[in-house]
């Protein structure tokens, strides 16, 4: 495999990763203010 592709799957990955908490973080804000209504 090579170095350059595999740093920028990695790369792609951990950006994917930080999305997904973000989204996730989101949700569950908005999800908490929909409960306290």
């Amino acid at each position: 495999m090579i170095g350059g592709q595999g740093e920028d799957f990695r790369g792609k990955r951990n950006l994917a990763r930080k999305l997904i908490a973000v989204s996730k973080a989101i949700h569950t804000r908005a999800f908490i203010q929909f409960v306290r209504l």
